[in-house]
């Protein structure tokens, strides 16, 4: 049967490979904006989880005090997180290799970059008398353009018990550790929107490809009719719609998945919230990325087998098969009129 389903559509010409090709295209142009959809909503969730470790909840005993604020250097705002050690074995909190000791600044590669060449008197001196330690993992921040530094402090220092208004949280709190925090709200309010784009942009993906697949519904729609005129049944007419539509999907879907794979660093650079994206935030996994590429095709065929229900219920579905009977009369009557050529 599939075939025979590539047979007709060779043999039906170049409109017939245009008609496969651009309904192959129509499904990879949907297979792409789908998968960005889906993947949209890991990336975000991803940043959500990054940012967890610095709104811990408070925890009697704890061995680490924690404290955030908001500063400002050149009309950039700048993530401040204050950590002073209460007992000897402080856990290291993301992204970094140890617990910062008194007097360590540790800085997010964007933070070093704004700060390269600037002297110390015009930011770091506002902590005090430190120096620079190292630059903060890719575990520690919400995305690569994020400014943060976090200053090792001990826990009697002054700045470690004044309330700050400018901070998520009024004032330094001790804490168990880095987990169990909650992310940052305004990535709540992101994946819902990116859950909507996902679930409404499934829809248009739908009919995109499927209106793509009936481009050339009338030359379909001919040959099936024709095939039932000669006795095919109703059931393999539509296995025959069903593969010749399939064929088609499934090639598209799989080109706009590599295209998808293929873009992911260049969509990385798309800024949003901020920032620009790690890549590994928006591979959704090989899971999700096959579910996606198997249910456009899937969505598509049957659409297509739906919208040539006409044709496989009845063989005079087909305007030029509506009478036979009086279409073979006719041709008798042509032929026994006709002259001879002898």
């Amino acid at each position: 049967m599939t075939e025979l389903a590539w047979r007709l559509t060779r043999l039906g010409g170049r409109s017939a490979l245009l008609s496969t090709g651009l309904t192959a295209l129509a499904v990879a142009v949907a297979t792409l904006l789908l998968q960005f959809a889906v993947a949209g909503n890991f990336a975000f969730d991803a940043r959500a989880d990054r940012t967890t470790w610095r709104d811990v909840p408070e925890a009697a005993g704890g061995p680490v005090l924690l404290a955030t604020a908001s500063d400002h250097y050149g009309g950039a705002s700048v993530t401040r997180v204050d950590l002073a050690a209460l007992a000897d074995d402080a856990p290291a909190p993301p992204g970094m290799d140890a617990f910062p000791a008194v007097g360590e600044v540790w800085l997010s590669p964007a933070a070093a970059d704004l700060l390269d060449g600037v002297p110390d008197s015009d930011f770091l001196a506002r902590y005090g008398d430190v120096e620079v330690a190292g630059e903060l993992g890719p575990e520690a921040l919400a995305h690569p353009n994020e400014l943060v530094v976090v200053v090792g402090r001990s826990a009697d220092d002054p700045a470690m018990a004044g309330e700050r208004f400018n901070a998520d949280t009024v004032s330094p709190r001790v804490v168990d550790g880095f987990g169990g925090g909650q992310p940052d709200t305004v990535y709540g309010f992101y994946l819902i929107l990116m859950v909507l784009a996902a679930i409404l942009m499934a829809v248009p993906a739908a009919v995109f490809g499927a209106a793509a697949a009936r481009l050339t519904v009338s030359r379909r729609d001919e040959r099936l009719a024709t095939l039932r005129l000669i006795g095919a049944t109703p059931g393999q007419v539509m296995r025959l719609t069903l593969i010749e539509t399939v064929l088609a999907a499934v090639a598209g879907s799989v080109a706009g998945t590599a295209l998808w794979m293929l873009s992911t660093p260049l969509v990385a650079l798309i800024p949003i919230d901020g920032g620009r994206w790690f890549a590994s935030d928006l591979w959704a996994g090989a899971p999700w990325m096959a579910a996606v590429a198997l249910a456009v095709p899937v969505l598509v065929a049957v659409s297509a087998l739906i919208g040539l229900r006409g044709v496989v219920i009845s063989p005079s579905a087909w305007p030029g098969a509506s009478n036979p009977r009086a279409s073979r009369r006719s041709a008798s009557s042509s032929s026994r009129g006709s002259p001879s050529c002898s």
